[in-house]
């Protein structure tokens, strides 16, 4: 909380998510859903280039907590090292992650095998991700994921 008060941080959040980081306990659909939400943050750690590109048939990766700066420490090394990848390349990830959405979607919807073997929601909060980027006139919740 003291993070958040101090760097003016809560003008930069949802409703939702200030409600989470004011919760002393979580729910557990807020657990759950702030569980996944660290696939949406593997997925723009590529958008940054601090990753050469998710696996798609895996989840995230440990090491995603040592890409980015502790609350409170220093972020020059950071934002040196956070380059955006080319619209091309943000735009051609897109396309691939929707289609493969809409395949984990419709394997569950048919109760076959999901075809990447994961979860639904590693891909849908990646395509939220991805799809955020492209779309920064909405907010992180109402980013489409529909497919």
């Amino acid at each position: 909380m003291r993070y958040f008060e101090s760097d003016g941080l809560f003008q930069h959040t949802s409703a939702g998510e200030a409600e989470v980081v004011r919760a002393e306990l979580l729910k557990p659909e807020q657990r759950a859903q702030f569980q996944w939400q660290v696939e949406g943050l593997w997925e723009l750690a590529w958008v940054l280039s601090l990753i050469p590109r998710p696996d798609h048939f895996r989840t995230c990766g440990n090491e995603l907590v040592t890409l980015v700066p502790k609350p409170g420490g220093p972020v020059g090394d950071f934002i040196e090292r956070a380059q955006m990848r080319p619209n091309d390349e943000l735009l051609a990830e897109a396309d691939m992650l929707y289609r493969l959405h809409w395949a984990v979607r419709e394997a569950s919807l048919r109760r076959q095998r999901i075809p990447t073997g994961l979860p639904c929601q590693v891909t849908e909060e990646r395509l939220r991700a991805i799809n955020w980027v492209l779309s920064s006139e909405v907010t992180w919740e109402e980013t489409d994921t529909s497919t």
